[in-house]
């Protein structure tokens, strides 16, 4: 798999979705940070850099999207990966190699947003106020999360031999996942109680307070709890308000989605119809 590995980093290396995908990590995060401080410079106060640190993969989940499904489409459209099988390379190692490179890309550009957060951050934002264990924990849970958006994707893009059809199913994948995770956000965020307005024998209106129907409680709460830390989308929108609950259980789940998304790819890889 070593000549797979070193064929490949040459070739991603010159393809211009991943040049500009490094491009475009670096300058989200850079952009919503300068962006933060010319908003908030006529109040006098801004967000800490904490707030910014970590809202990179947002962005990159986005990209892997697009660069893995047109990386991996176009061996199958050159006829690139029939052509490995040929001289001997297996389907283990052609898949394993893929997602390696994947995560290489995933990897650089989570390492980019970061770079950025802190090359613009310190001098607009000041020092993190966030503690060095938390700051490990949440540094550690986004890039296990990269690496599990490029297993994921990697595995759609080799089991859909179309290069059109699997760049389109990663990007409605990756806006699919950032969606869900805001409606189980808002849905785990709603009060236990609302305002219900009243109008009074004089006229007078009163608000009194109402148990919330949307509250979430008991086995519901705990799955969508528990849906909401598996997801990468969910877990997108986690690292990016630094609301982590649960880092050790979020860095596990993190990690089986990237296990299952390979043994599951290589598995249907393995007996996938090349012809």
């Amino acid at each position: 798999m070593s000549r797979l590995l070193q064929a490949g980093f040459l070739r991603i290396r010159k393809n211009h979705v991943f040049i500009g995908g490094l491009v475009l990590s670096f300058l989200f995060t850079a952009a919503v940070i300068v962006n933060h401080k010319i908003e908030t410079a006529p109040y006098g106060s801004s967000s800490p850099l904490d707030n910014f640190l970590f809202g990179g993969p947002i962005a990159i989940s986005i990209i892997l999207s697009v660069l893995c499904s047109l990386f991996v489409g176009t061996e199958y459209s050159d006829g690139t990966i029939r052509n490995k099988l040929v001289v001997g390379h297996t389907r283990t190692g052609i898949y394993f190699s893929h997602f390696l490179l994947c995560t290489f890309a995933a990897v650089f550009m989570y390492l980019l947003t970061l770079i950025a957060a802190f090359a613009f951050g310190i001098p607009l934002l000041g020092l993190p106020t966030i503690k060095l264990p938390a700051l490990f924990l949440y540094f550690v849970s986004g890039l296990l999360l990269c690496i599990a958006y490029a297993a994921l994707f990697n595995m759609i893009s080799m089991l859909c031999a179309s290069k059109s059809r699997a760049n389109i199913i990663c990007i409605l994948t990756a806006f699919f996942l950032l969606l869900i995770g805001v409606i189980l956000l808002q849905m785990l965020d709603a009060p236990k109680t609302i305002q219900m307005a009243e109008l009074s024998i004089n006229g007078e209106i009163i608000l009194n307070e109402a148990p919330n129907p949307q509250y979430l409680t008991g086995i519901k709460r705990e799955i969508y709890q528990f849906l909401y830390e598996l997801l990468p989308g969910g877990q997108v929108i986690q690292l990016a308000n630094l609301g982590i609950l649960h880092p050790f259980r979020t860095i596990m789940l993190s990690l089986s989605v990237t296990a299952l998304s390979t043994v599951a790819g290589s598995f249907f890889f393995s007996r996938k119809d090349l012809k």
